[in-house]
């Protein structure tokens, strides 16, 4: 399958009930600038019937549906893997979902985009759900920043292996499936364990030559947006016009928009699809009053003092988020 055929184009995000805010906020997101059937596929072991009501509830409110699906179950009782038990660094075990996708999506699913519920989907993205995926490509995303070519280097891949940014993957299901049937994704995950840091490493590993890059547009991280942005020399002609107008902005650096601290250019953005998702499901918003880590007042002063210096150029911190 090359060319996306279908008319109802599928969504995948992993929540449990302490990110179900933040995936619904980036559902808005995706349902207001995008007005066609949209089927969403919600990976989690754990989210309270509060949250699964308010899920349903903003898809059908967009005319799109929902469904729920339990990946966790499969790992345990197909292949005695405990989610728990696989290396994930600093991120919550739950990214190995993802590659449960060609196991637990139902058959007639032929493709499918994966979001993280760290981002924004700002545009218009049926050239996304639509993308060409040549001949034996089965993931299309993006480039991990500037830790691509460190990352495959670590993990043995020759050179010109793709390490992607897992948080924004076009899959085409049907090939996978394919590839499943050769050789599974948790083989992958159970003859590199000692060496794998998260999904990502096992993405890399299994899909080696069936990778292809999309524009940075489509996954624009918070690295991009620093004052000497973390990009591998190959982009950067894409760089400037794509910081102005991402398609997709992906927070995922330490200090999220939902911290009052957070100084992303962007972040304004993120309020404003709040403020619509509490409208559109009938919640009381309130202040993001949240700050990333333990600042006190003195410490936050500062760090606000900081950015006003960076802001006017007094301070040109590397770390600095901007549009220029």
């Amino acid at each position: 399958m090359g060319a996306n055929t279908e008319t109802t184009k599928n969504v995948v995000l992993i929540s449990d009930d302490s990110f179900a805010g933040y995936a619904m906020i980036m559902l808005c997101s995706l349902f207001e600038n995008n007005n066609y059937p949209i089927k969403v596929f919600v990976l989690t072991d754990e989210l309270s019937e509060e949250n699964t009501e308010l899920f349903i509830t903003l898809s059908k409110k967009y005319n799109n549906s929902l469904e729920i699906l339990h990946p966790g179950r499969i790992l345990r009782e197909v292949y005695g893997i405990d989610i728990n038990d696989l290396p994930a660094n600093r991120w919550n075990p739950i990214v190995y979902y993802k590659l449960t996708i060609p196991l637990i999506l139902p058959r007639e699913v032929g493709r499918c985009l994966f979001l993280d519920v760290d981002l924004i989907v700002n545009d218009q993205i049926l050239e996304l759900f639509n993308y060409k995926l040549e001949d034996h490509m089965v993931i299309a995303a993006c480039d991990d920043n500037g830790w691509s070519r460190k990352h495959a280097s670590r993990l043995g891949l020759p050179m010109g292996s793709y390490y992607i940014n897992s948080g924004v993957m076009l899959c085409d299901v049907d090939k996978w499936r394919l590839m499943e049937q050769q050789d599974s994704v948790i083989n992958t995950v159970k003859k590199n364990a000692p060496v794998l840091h998260n999904e990502q490493d096992v993405i890399a590993l299994y899909f080696k030559n069936n990778i292809t890059l999309l524009p940075i547009k489509w996954n624009m991280t918070t690295f991009y947006y620093r004052r000497e942005p973390l990009i591998d020399p190959i982009f950067k002609d894409e760089l400037s016009s794509s910081k102005k107008h991402p398609s997709i902005i992906h927070f995922c650096d330490h200090i999220k928009p939902w911290f009052s601290d957070c100084d992303h250019p962007f972040g304004y953005l993120y309020k404003k699809y709040y403020l619509k998702y509490c409208a559109v499901c009938d919640i009381t918003p309130r202040e993001f009053e949240r700050f990333y880590g333990e600042h006190n007042t003195i410490q936050r002063f500062r760090y606000s003092i900081r950015l006003l210096l960076n802001r006017y150029n007094i301070r040109k911190d590397p770390y600095y988020l901007t549009l220029e």
